[in-house]
């Protein structure tokens, strides 16, 4: 699953500096996550995410990619959760 993720954003993005600044937007845009408006979604979608609600959660899953989903709470429980969903993207993803 992951050497799948990797070659597929090799061959997307270019190679320097991208990883980085694509985590430090993620971070930037979730770090004080309660719930989902207009403007993150945008900023999601500006990133490669694609966004889905399905029940009790929205799933982002990244460049189309089926594989490499996440599930993000309609509503969040508490102040950690966008730096808990940042660590979850970065494992999974990064």
């Amino acid at each position: 699953r992951r050497y799948d993720l990797v070659k597929d954003l090799l061959s997307a993005n270019d190679p320097v500096g991208v990883r980085k600044d694509l985590l430090d937007k993620i971070k930037d845009n979730f770090k004080n996550y309660k719930n989902m408006d207009n403007k993150l979604k945008s900023a999601i979608d500006a990133m490669g995410f694609e966004i889905s609600a399905e029940g009790k959660h929205y799933k982002l899953r990244f460049k189309g990619e089926n594989r490499y989903t996440v599930s993000v709470a309609k509503t969040s429980s508490d102040h950690r959760s966008g730096l808990n969903l940042v660590s979850q993207i970065r494992r999974d993803f990064f």
